[in-house]
């Protein structure tokens, strides 16, 4: 293996990329959702959490986890006023995955555009549960 005297990366760096390329943003956001989906549909829990914590570790995208966390929000307001569930995922990752809290906060950021500029057309109630919801985490 050749190194690059000024990264210390190998010079065949970019090849091993070429089989193995990064997924897209917007395929992120579709596992997002579908990942999200389940654990609502299961109800929450320890163990669906860890489910989640693991499959996020798998996609390995840490610097796009506030998307996880707009989508996670956004997919709670649009199931109805409890929101014990998500928060029993965001403080389960936050603890046991790492999930940064300016991550959560950035995400809060972001869902709240969305709620503002579209969501609270198709559910009414949604600036009321966001309220709810930054109040929890």
């Amino acid at each position: 293996m050749v190194l690059n005297v000024l990264s210390l990366k190998p010079l065949d760096y970019q090849l091993h990329n070429l089989f193995n390329q990064a997924m897209t943003n917007e395929e992120l956001v579709s596992k997002f959702k579908a990942t999200l989906k389940q654990y609502y549909l299961l109800k929450g829990g320890a163990q669906p959490a860890n489910e989640v914590g693991e499959y996020l570790r798998e996609l390995a995208c840490p610097f796009f986890l506030h998307e996880f966390v707009k989508q996670a929000v956004v997919m709670s307001i649009e199931m109805g006023p409890d929101a014990e569930p998500l928060f029993g995922l965001m403080k389960h990752l936050n603890s046991t995955y790492g999930l940064a809290r300016i991550q959560i906060i950035q995400g809060m950021r972001k869902a709240q555009k969305y709620v503002e500029s579209s969501l609270s057309i198709d559910v009414p109630p949604a600036p009321a549960y966001l309220e709810t919801i930054k109040v929890g985490l």
